[in-house]
């Protein structure tokens, strides 16, 4: 789904971010090479990272 409209970043480009290290929103758009614009995706973007970035570490956790 498209999370960001101005810059077509979808959940799947967010969570392919968080696996790559991006911890914040700045650092998604950073890595896809764009530039936030309206902000409206902020929230949405961020519980998405917090999201990902958790269950990463859960599963590290149990690797461990």
């Amino acid at each position: 789904m498209i999370i960001c409209v101005c810059n077509r970043i979808s959940d799947h480009d967010i969570r392919a971010a968080a696996r790559a290290g991006a911890t914040c929103c700045k650092q998604v758009f950073g890595g896809s090479g764009k530039a936030p614009q309206c902000g409206s995706c902020a929230d949405a973007m961020g519980e998405i990272l917090d999201e990902t970035i958790a269950a990463g570490e859960r599963h590290l956790m149990a690797a461990e």
